[in-house]
């Protein structure tokens, strides 16, 4: 059984008007190739749940297995576009300390460094090995071309 957690889904509802035009067709479900392979990943149901503010599922890691492929945006008869949907749900877990630990710890090493594996000697060995010039960190670049820069 699913609580309705008011606070949370009126956080939610304001920046994810979309969301209520969901009238939970299951389109995005059919159309969604994660959902063959892992069951646990069903956008309607994560919709859903996230309508009701069901905190247990937000703090979950079924959000972060979207493929982004936008399969179930370009077939959902209500215009929802349920990837934006879940976007805009992993922007707001992550502006509410929600998200996964190892998804903060990806989203830092990508502004600190601009990339999103850690760069070590081994990557730049086999880079050199291969005839492709050593990675370096572009962190201070990423900052300007962002608009980063000074913002700390």
């Amino acid at each position: 059984m699913i609580s309705i957690n008011t606070d949370l889904r009126r956080k939610i509802l304001e920046n994810n008007e979309d969301i209520k035009k969901c009238y939970q067709c299951s389109t995005c479900s059919a159309s969604c190739p994660v959902l063959k392979y892992d069951p646990d990943f069903n956008p309607r149901i994560l919709i859903i749940k996230a309508l009701y503010g069901s905190e247990d599922t937000l703090k979950s890691k079924e959000f972060w297995k979207c493929l982004s492929c936008d399969r179930c945006n370009e077939r959902c008869p209500q215009g929802v576009n349920p990837y934006n949907v879940l976007l805009k749900l992993k922007n707001f877990l992550f502006s509410q300390n929600l998200a996964p630990k190892e998804r903060i710890d990806a989203r830092e090493l990508i502004i600190t460094s601009g990339f999103s594996y850690p760069i070590s000697s081994a990557v730049n060995r086999k880079r050199e090995s291969i005839e492709l010039e050593a990675l370096e960190s572009i962190g201070e670049e990423l900052k300007k071309i962002v608009g980063t820069e000074g913002a700390e």
